[in-house]
């Protein structure tokens, strides 16, 4: 399934989600789901999903880490929370938080 993500849409984690997190891998899911195992920047950006947030925003603060320029921030950051949206693992939510 593929599903695409708006750079000034709001996103956050899905509420329901299970999830432990180092600084280089994610394990999550959502019951009855399956376990997903994601590395690199995924914990940081799981983080940042705490609260509903633009991926833009999110791609802003991981170039701030000093990780990676903007561009490569903007291209991974959008990927990952297609792959997290997909997985049911992240949701697009209104500004304030609430479901869309």
């Amino acid at each position: 399934m593929s599903v695409s993500v708006e750079q000034q849409a709001h996103y956050r984690r899905h509420p329901g989600a299970l999830w432990r997190a180092t600084r280089s891998f994610l394990v999550a899911c959502v019951p009855p789901g399956d376990v997903v195992h994601i590395r690199g920047s995924a914990a940081t950006v799981w983080s940042l999903l705490a609260e509903p947030v633009t991926v833009a925003e999110v791609a802003r603060q991981v170039a701030a880490l000093g990780r990676v320029d903007r561009a490569r921030a903007n291209c991974d950051v959008d990927a990952l929370v297609e792959q997290l949206v997909a997985l049911g693992l992240v949701l697009p939510v209104s500004a304030g938080g609430g479901p869309l």
